[in-house]
């Protein structure tokens, strides 16, 4: 089972639960590292904008479905869709099912400052191969 996927540039103020995005994040440390992430909420905090996501790095296509459906509601298959969330998300219940689901002893939950991110990308998934 493969996952066919395109993507597109997409603004930081489109961010919305349940999409799964790429981009490059520039550390403390001034190193710039690129990341594929399942999207939980943005959040303002004292004028700072954090991104809250599960990393989609190192899994393969099934463990993407596995861990959207663990924590949303579904998975959205359909390719007329694509740009509706990849799982449907209630942020605050998200992060309890991650809590409780098998990928939580794999640390994937990370929080960013959204001011360090950049070349901010939408995966787009469409059919199943």
């Amino acid at each position: 089972m493969s996952l066919q996927s395109e993507r597109r540039f997409l603004s930081k103020t489109n961010l919305t639960s349940g999409t799964m995005v790429e981009f490059s994040y520039i550390a403390k440390d001034s190193t710039t590292k690129t990341y594929s992430v399942l999207v939980i909420d943005v959040i303002n905090t004292n004028d700072i904008q954090y991104l809250h996501g599960l990393l989609l790095d190192n899994l393969s296509d099934f463990d993407i479905i596995k861990l959207s459906t663990q924590v949303g509601n579904q998975f959205n298959f359909n390719p007329d869709e694509r740009d509706v969330p990849l799982t449907s998300l209630n942020s605050d219940e998200a992060y309890s099912r991650y809590k409780t689901s098998i990928f939580k002893n794999d640390r994937r939950y990370r929080t960013f400052i959204l001011d360090n991110v950049s070349n901010l990308t939408q995966i787009l998934i469409g059919e199943i191969t």
